[in-house]
């Protein structure tokens, strides 16, 4: 079909097969002079074979009839456009064809939109987790686009090999990504056949998760013990700090305003579930004199309550940058802590994620209920936490601020 010398058709684009051993079926857009040749994808693949049969015109299977309708469509759609214009111009034709909707065509189009999702919520590690999540794919497959024809079982599974056995990826990492590629799925709301996780499909392996959680003993001994130079002592006072407040982590101590902080309690938002919930629960934290000791001695002393509590952050950095500040504060606090255990004999190969857990398992150790824990911990499922806390008075929740120290 010809309109103001631009040709729409249908074409089968041989120059590489899918992994199903089909190619993409794709709308091409050509003009002889001035040269003009575009194609663009649909989320259609079929055998050469197959897409000569759509164009059969002795009683085609329905199958086949339907798929030729369905081409039909596509043509026709882009031709009105082309013929609503009173000069062909390829970017206002693009605008109109590739309207927000008909841009998720493919893989790729589904996790750019992801990605603007989680920049515009300044949610920047997950922003990046799903960058990621598209590079490997794309590396993988060797392609510039994915359709989701392409994610199969079987594309899958050598997927899962190859980065496991030939990039020595861990089975978490696949798993992060995986499901990255699934939130994918489910947001084009692909099903049936075409959706290949689940039950008798790909089912994304998750690792038994280990507790990371040091003894009384140990604990003691990083509590009493004395630091070689200030980069340990800052170390030393932020891990304790992140344990004595309910297995803060590090991101959300960062995040702290000086608004959170009231004599003797923080109350803050996690960052984890701030973004994720529509009503987040504040989790109360009421301080012990090492945690007051802390504030005094890294807080900020501005009096402007929307500054941080901390001076690491500050209002004028953008989202990236205070992410890269955040990340490389907790590379810090991770060496130089390592390296003050160390000076004590403790070999573990500590972190901050130790902090968290050790908290967890303190207080369970001395009697109080995994639903207080749970909620000092600011869970929100029920199934990981049974509405942990739930009806306790503060007064239950300063006995945690006390026991903490006690590690006898």
């Amino acid at each position: 079909m010809e309109l103001n010398r631009v040709k729409v058709s249908i074409v089968l684009d041989k120059r590489r097969k899918s992994n199903n051993g089909k190619f993409p079926v794709k709308l091409r857009l050509y003009r002889h002079r001035p040269k003009l040749q575009k194609l663009y994808s649909t989320s259609f693949h079929l055998t050469e074979q197959e897409f000569e049969s759509v164009w059969l015109t002795v009683k085609p299977r329905e199958v086949y009839k339907s798929l030729r309708q369905s081409f039909l469509e596509i043509e026709n759609r882009a031709s009105s456009i082309i013929k609503s214009l009173k000069y062909f111009n390829l970017e206002e034709y693009e605008r109109q064809f590739l309207g927000e909707k008909e841009q998720l065509i493919n893989v790729n189009s589904y996790f750019l939109k992801k990605l603007e999702y989680h920049k515009n919520r300044e949610a920047i590690s997950t922003a990046s987790g799903y960058s990621l999540t598209l590079k490997s794919l794309l590396k993988f497959s060797k392609k510039k686009e994915l359709s989701f024809e392409d994610i199969t079982v079987k594309f899958l599974e050598e997927y899962e090999r190859h980065c496991i056995k030939k990039e020595l990826k861990s089975i978490t990492t696949v798993g992060i990504y995986l499901r990255n590629l699934r939130a994918i799925f489910n947001d084009a709301k692909i099903t049936g056949d075409k959706y290949p996780f689940g039950r008798g499909k790909y089912i994304i392996k998750s690792p038994k998760k280990v507790k990371k959680a040091l003894d009384n003993t140990t604990l003691k001994i990083l509590f009493e013990g004395k630091a070689s130079n200030d980069e340990q002592a800052k170390a030393k006072a932020f891990w304790f700090f992140s344990y004595l407040c309910n297995g803060m982590n590090v991101k959300d101590i960062l995040n702290l305003r000086v608004k959170d902080f009231h004599d003797d309690k923080i109350t803050f938002l996690r960052a984890k579930t701030s973004t994720n919930s529509n009503q987040p629960e504040p989790i109360t934290v009421y301080l012990s004199e090492y945690s007051k000791e802390v504030i005094k001695t890294y807080g900020n002393k501005s009096s402007n309550i929307n500054d941080y509590l901390f001076n690491i952050l500050s209002n004028n950095q953008s989202a990236q940058e205070q992410h890269r500040i955040k990340q490389n504060f907790t590379r810090s606090i991770n060496q130089h802590f390592l390296n003050y255990a160390r000076t004590l004999g403790v070999k573990e190969k500590i972190s901050t994620y130790y902090a968290r857990h050790s908290f967890s398992t303190h207080l369970i150790r001395k009697g109080i209920s995994i639903e207080a824990v749970g909620e000092a911990l600011g869970h929100s499922n029920i199934k990981t936490t049974m509405h942990y806390f739930a009806g306790f008075e503060d007064d239950s929740k300063k006995e945690v601020a006390k026991i903490l120290l006690d590690f006898e």
